[in-house]
């Protein structure tokens, strides 16, 4: 008899919101444990907004969860969580409830018509990489940049970024 074993594999979810942030990225959290137990939350960070400045400061986390499902499942499965918090995006950069993004994976790199992992734009944001670093060693290489987080972050201290009281 051959028992296959599922690989696991952390996945690193980046949540934002700017509409009723801190309920909706409370809610996001619930549903996102509800789906996958193994779960760590970094702390949710205030952040001003980049590229659209007329609207309200997001808050933003991330999760790192533990699983064997297929990349593509655990997409679909966030795909449907911000289809429950009813995400609505008026514009690219603009407001909105609720926005799940697929930022890392470890250990994996991978590119598809859909995916592309690590997030492009990943290196670029305080608000992700602040709250990425709380969940992994800053020594760690992104994958295709090969320069350590921590490096990555302190590129980034230009931009607005407070950590909150706020628990996930």
């Amino acid at each position: 008899m051959c028992i296959h074993k599922k690989t696991i594999a952390k996945i690193f979810i980046g949540i934002g919101s700017n509409i009723n942030a801190e309920e909706n990225l409370i809610n996001a959290s619930r549903l996102i444990r509800s789906n996958w137990p193994e779960v760590s939350f970094s702390s949710v960070y205030k952040t001003s907004p980049q590229d659209e400045i007329n609207q309200d400061d997001f808050l933003n986390a991330v999760a790192m969860i533990d699983s064997s499902d297929s990349i593509e499942d655990i997409f679909k499965s966030m795909q449907l969580i911000e289809e429950r918090l009813e995400k609505n995006i008026t514009s690219p950069k603009g407001p909105r409830t609720i926005d799940l993004d697929l930022l890392l994976t470890e250990p994996l790199s991978l590119s598809s018509l859909d995916l592309i992992i690590p997030h492009p734009s990943l290196h670029k944001r305080r608000f992700v990489l602040e709250p990425l670093c709380e969940l992994i060693d800053k020594e760690q290489l992104h994958p295709t940049l090969n320069e350590s987080f921590g490096s990555l972050l302190k590129k980034t201290m230009d931009q607005s970024c407070t950590k909150t009281n706020i628990v996930l």
